[in-house]
């Protein structure tokens, strides 16, 4: 994720340049520094405070970020400015609420609360796996086939301590284990390769499976076609999962990253960054699995090139309500095809589109008009991004009854539940009968 640095750096930079200063320490610099400013006889003079952590943004963060010059929070917030390496695995959370990150220095660890990071292990280098909370102090592993520990209080070498959370089986799979005994893998994808090793066919896509010793609590598509086959877990708290879904090249390639909720059926948040590691904040659930909500719309859809098709299965498929259908125990729609990020420049553009990027990063197909009906189930869930607009807005989607659904495409409802008709929805089928409708919030 790379962002320009802030005036504060600048400022500090052009002061250094002026000085002809040199230190033998890494330089760094965060959003939180703040000027003050005093008048004097001869004008104005400004005296910058020391960099510091702001806890309160990361509180307010469901995970940050570590890209090319720094550690962001999801809202944009600079933590720390960082000397930028490139390739390994540069974040991970230190389970006890810290983070510990690596730069072109070496390994930093910032504890919880801690007004600024500590130089922990210096010139460490290859990919930081995860941190082992260990009785003697956080531990970090470098490297997957053979690691090597390092206590993050002493910076010295360690053997392997017990409590070790992600994996790596001969498969070439990493799972991640979390305190609360769920473990997430993504399994596959197999991919048929031309002469040049570009994918030519998805044989079978990447999964991402949650479960509970031999027990599957979820199971669930991780790739993205052709474009983005590929995927790999950034972190698992036992109840939220941080995945990237991205090419095999080039080197460093942008990857369309996921947080998922397993516990709330709306939540799924993507964002598009390269050459960037993310970690959620927060420590370890203590979920126990039970009441699983997931239904990440763009996920688990069933994926469709094209919306001229011969048939449809149990599945989660996109579609536009035809209005004068719905009605208590049936209704019709549109199918279309939803595609994000680079699967949508590329859609759009074979579509005729010319503005490319696209906007907003999605792109919708409705080329057939071909109408689909289905039953609808007796308990069928209603989750809308507009329902309660008028009182407490929520675009991620929020439960309504079934029978104002009906009311509203049927032509009733307040005036703000008009969009419900434009929008298109995500329909689950299951044994032939519509048993789930989530509503997609466009921009």
């Amino acid at each position: 994720m790379h962002r320009s640095l802030t005036a504060v750096t600048v400022a500090l930079a052009l002061v250094a340049a002026a000085c002809g200063t040199q230190s033998s320490e890494p330089s760094s610099a965060t959003t939180s520094t703040t000027p003050t400013t005093t008048a004097t006889a001869i004008g104005t003079t400004t005296t910058l405070s020391e960099p510091a952590v702001d806890w309160d943004e990361i509180a307010a963060a469901r995970y940050l970020v570590h890209g090319a010059d720094g550690v962001w929070t999801d809202t944009g917030q600079l933590v720390w400015e960082t000397e930028a390496v490139f390739g390994p695995d540069t974040l991970a959370r230190d389970r006890r609420g810290g983070f510990v990150w690596l730069d072109a220095s070496g390994l930093w660890w910032l504890p919880s609360g801690a007004a600024a990071p500590t130089l922990a292990v210096n010139g460490v280098d290859g990919d930081l796996v995860d941190v082992i909370d260990a009785p003697s102090g956080p531990v970090a592993r470098m490297g997957y086939v053979e690691p090597r520990y390092f206590n993050l209080t002493t910076g010295e070498p360690v053997g392997q301590p017990e409590g070790e959370l992600v994996g790596f089986d001969p498969m070439g799979n990493v799972p991640w284990l979390a305190a609360n005994g769920l473990r997430a893998v993504i399994v596959g994808p197999e991919v048929a390769l031309d002469d040049e090793g570009q994918p030519v066919e998805i044989v079978e896509g990447a999964r991402l499976v949650i479960s509970r010793d031999d027990e599957i609590i979820a199971d669930l598509p991780a790739g993205s076609a052709l474009y983005e086959p590929y995927a790999r877990i950034h972190d698992f708290d036992g109840q939220r999962v941080l995945i990237a879904r991205g090419p095999y090249e080039p080197a460093l390639p942008e990857e369309t990253f996921t947080l998922l909720d397993l516990t709330c059926g709306a939540c799924a948040t993507t964002f598009r960054a390269s050459a960037t590691w993310a970690a959620l904040t927060g420590v370890d659930s203590n979920w126990d699995g039970a009441d699983l909500a997931m239904q990440p719309r763009q996920l688990v859809a069933t994926q469709l090139k094209t919306d001229d098709v011969g048939e449809l299965d149990d599945g989660v498929y996109l579609g536009f309500m035809v209005t004068d259908t719905v009605d208590a125990n049936r209704l019709s729609f549109d199918l279309a095809v939803w595609f994000s990020w680079a699967e949508a420049d590329k859609a759009a553009r074979d579509d005729g589109e010319t503005e490319i990027p696209v906007p907003d990063g999605f792109h919708i197909r409705n080329r057939s008009n071909a109408v689909w009906s289905r039953p609808v189930s007796a308990s069928v869930l209603v989750t809308s991004a507009w329902y309660n607009q008028a009182t407490a807005p929520d675009t991620s989607g929020v439960e309504m009854p079934y029978v104002e659904f009906v009311e509203v495409m049927q032509g009733g409802g307040a005036d703000h539940l008009g969009v419900l008709v434009a929008d298109p929805w995500w329909i689950t089928i299951e044994g032939g009968e519509v048993v789930r409708l989530d509503e997609q919030y466009v921009p």
